[in-house]
Parts: C-alpha cells; sequence; structure tokens
C-alpha cells in the first residue's frame, strides 16, 4: 500500500510530534572515546605483562605493567593494572612496592574494587614478610584480567530499547494506516473523490510507520554490533555508535554507524 504524503498544518503537526518522540529515545545513544592509540598500544604491552608474569619474569613484567599504567591514563580501569603490578612485586620479593602499589589499587579503584577482601589479607602477608616472620604464609596469585566493556554491553542493550520501540511504532501506526485505508476504500475512495483532508489522517500513519521500521532497524543492527564488540574487547575500548531518524517529502527512514 502506498499513501501519498501532503502538506497539511494538522497532518505535520502530528508527525513531528511522534517523530519528536522517537528521537527523543535516541537522544543519549551516541556513545564515543578518544584517542585509540594509546589503548590499543596498552592491550598489548598487557599480554606481554603477563607472558613475562608466567614465565616468573617478575621484575621485566612489573616494568611493562607500569607502562601499561601509564598508557591507560584517564581510562577507568587503569586502577586494576595497579594490583597486578603489586603481584609482581610481592613475588619478586619487593614487599614496600608491593604494598605501595595495593594501597594506590584500593584507593584508586575506591567503591569499583571488588576483591578488597583479598588485597588486606595480601597486605597482612607483606606486613608479616617485612616483620620477618619466620613461618611463610602461602597464598594463590590470581591476575585481574579485564572482562568485557559494560558500558559497551549496556549501551547495546539500549539500542535494542530504542529498536524495539521503532518496531513498535511502526505495527501500530502501520495497522493504524491499513485500517484508515480501508475506511477510505469502502467510502469515498469506491467512487475516488476523497480529498486531500480525508485521505491525510492515512498518509500521517503511513509515514510514522515507516519512520518507525527505519528506527527499529538502525537500533537493533547498532545494539548488535555494540553487544559483540563489548564482549570481545576489554575495558578502555574505543568504540563509537550512532542512529537517527530521518523524514522528506517522499518518504522516511534512519540512518546508523558503528565505528571502532
Amino acid at each position: 500500500m502506498q499513501c501519498k504524503l501532503t502538506d497539511r498544518g494538522g497532518t505535520m503537526r502530528k508527525t513531528a510530534l511522534v517523530l519528536a518522540a522517537l528521537v527523543a529515545l535516541n537522544a543519549s545513544f551516541a556513545a564515543a572515546q578518544e584517542d585509540t592509540d594509546p589503548v590499543a598500544r596498552a592491550r598489548v604491552v598487557f599480554g606481554e605483562a603477563l607472558e613475562a608474569y608466567e614465565a616468573h619474569e617478575y621484575a621485566n613484567a612489573a616494568r611493562l605493567f607500569r607502562q601499561v599504567y601509564d598508557l591507560m591514563d584517564g581510562q577507568e580501569r587503569q586502577y586494576v593494572v595497579l594490583y597486578n603490578l603489586g603481584q609482581c612485586l610481592k613475588d619478586a620479593g619487593q614487599y614496600e612496592e608491593a604494598r605501595t602499589a595495593f594501597l594506590r589499587y584500593l584507593d584508586e579503584g575506591g567503591e569499583l574494587v571488588q576483591n578488597r577482601g583479598e588485597v588486606d589479607g595480601l597486605l597482612e602477608e607483606i606486613a608479616e614478610r617485612l616483620g620477618e616472620n619466620d613461618e611463610p604464609v602461602v597464598r594463590e596469585t590470581v591476575l585481574v584480567e579485564r572482562g568485557p566493556d559494560e558500558g559497551l554491553v549496556t549501551t547495546s542493550l539500549i539500542s535494542f530499547g530504542v529498536g524495539a520501540a521503532g518496531f513498535v511504532a511502526m505495527g501500530v501506526f502501520g495497522g493504524l494506516a491499513l485500517a484508515e485505508h480501508d475506511a477510505l476504500q469502502s467510502g469515498c475512495g469506491a467512487t475516488r473523490s476523497c480529498t486531500a483532508d480525508e485521505v491525510a489522517t492515512a498518509d500521517t500513519f503511513a509515514l510514522v510507520a515507516d519512520i518507525g521500521l527505519g528506527v527499529g532497524a538502525a537500533g537493533v543492527a547498532a545494539g548488535l554490533a555494540l553487544l559483540l564488540t563489548g564482549i570481545s574487547s576489554g575495558g578502555g575500548s574505543e568504540q563509537a555508535t550512532a542512529f537517527s531518524p530521518w523524514v522528506t517529502a517522499d518518504g522516511a527512514g534512519a540512518t546508523g554507524w558503528v565505528r571502532w
């Protein structure tokens, strides 16, 4: 079914109100971060540091973790590197420096630190070793690896929500457009005597349904891309995504893009 768009004051006001509601759902969706090069380099060096640690090259691993920390300056999960640095220094026997690293980890991580009890135990162990305790304290060493980017996963869910809203709008207004079209067909349409005002409502419903379809498709596509990227990459990733609906005198749709 095709409905010709008519430029009537009342019709366009109705369209503008519905379009504004759809755009509002997408207003806070676009998310971008800055300067990808240092973070990309940090990922490479982080892998090298893990390999050095597993090879018991603690001094080299500590040096590399310090480099990772500097490269991640300003990133939300920068503090995590201090935990790994503290483990290297402790295993290398540099207890004073290890204690400093762990204390900085707790301080910079604040409420984000989820293993505070474990770190407190490590600090107690270091204190015992500095006190020349003859009884060694045995603890399991676990390095913290960065998991999926929670920010991107959350943003992908928002995108799916916007897409779902678009599809709902398409279904609702598409149904209304069909109902209005059927009413016209059984009325003035049978005699081809319909005026512009009489078909204006059907045109409006059809236009909004088209916009809903475009927004829904772009939202789901962007959400899927963000979800896959967030799961496959660690924290500090540099992705951006956005989409927006458009409308002209001849039709409507939506434009979306994802960058990483």
